[in-house]
């Protein structure tokens, strides 16, 4: 395949992923909305007006249905909360005034909310500070990782014996980075001591220093192995970021538990 047909088949392949990248995006705003608002009614509404349909009403009873059916389906795409009914709703900010906590808390600690029997979840917190702990240190291993993909050497395997060093075109180490180091000076006179390392890699280690190719393949190896470390220290990065939130969550959440509980009111003991 040539370059003109390289190029013909890269606009063919632009002018179809578009319209589908559309479709895509459109399908997943729908998808996304439809789940927090537990319902379609909204695309519903739009279809009928577009086709011609009125907007309102004429009878105020239907209206003032329609309004309430409107706000409940509102109501969940702003909250985040699946409320079975605007009954439920209704409950559940009378059960929130009672107990002395706000509505934007709870939409907050949603996931530990239950809509249907309107009380809190108490979280393990154990299992959330250990979540938070070991992305912690995870994140904390990949920045090491990022450091050494970042140094100005490439981190190879010489296939034949399996050693793995890291080489630039002025220096080659073994991965430790300590127990021997050859510079080309050194394959010029002939100071590499064999105890150190096989022949054969002697022989592959000089010749990266002697093949001007290897400078280009030096140099793309080191682009791609920071772009691998920078991929892996940023995913660990946002993972980290996302447990300490769930974290911080999750200690709301307890804190509304117990405010739930304390708050609740006592019941009295009717006289028989």
């Amino acid at each position: 395949m040539n370059t003109e047909d390289l190029l013909s088949a890269a606009t063919q392949i632009k002018e179809l992923a578009t319209p589908m990248l559309t479709v895509a995006v459109s399908l997943f705003s729908f998808l996304y909305v439809r789940s927090r608002a537990g319902s379609s009614g909204f695309i519903h509404d739009r279809l009928w007006r577009i086709l011609g349909g009125k907007k309102d009403f004429h009878s105020p009873l239907l209206q003032n249905e329609y309004n309430q059916l409107s706000d409940h389906e509102k109501f969940n795409y702003s909250t985040g909360i699946r409320f079975q009914s605007q009954i439920k709703i209704n409950e559940t900010l009378s059960w929130l005034q009672e107990h002395n906590i706000g509505l934007e808390e709870i939409v907050k600690i949603r996931k530990f909310f239950n809509s249907k029997d309107i009380s809190i979840r108490k979280p393990w917190l154990p299992g959330h500070n250990f979540t938070a702990i070991l992305t912690t240190l995870l994140f904390t291993a990949s920045t090491g990782v990022f450091l050494l993909a970042s140094l100005p050497f490439a981190l190879l395997t010489i296939k034949k014996t399996d050693t793995l060093i890291w080489a630039s075109t002025s220096m080659v180490t073994d991965w430790k980075g300590y127990e021997w180091q050859v510079k080309p000076n050194d394959c010029k006179d002939g100071k590499i001591e064999e105890s150190q390392l096989a022949i054969h890699d002697q022989m592959v280690i000089c010749e990266i220093f002697t093949n001007k190719e290897n400078a280009k393949y030096l140099e793309s190896s080191m682009l791609t192995q920071k772009a691998l470390g920078c991929m892996l220290w940023a995913f660990f990065g946002l993972i980290t970021l996302l447990a300490a939130r769930d974290l911080l969550i999750a200690k709301l959440a307890e804190n509304l538990f117990e405010r739930s509980l304390s708050n609740h009111p006592t019941q009295e003991t009717l006289p028989l």
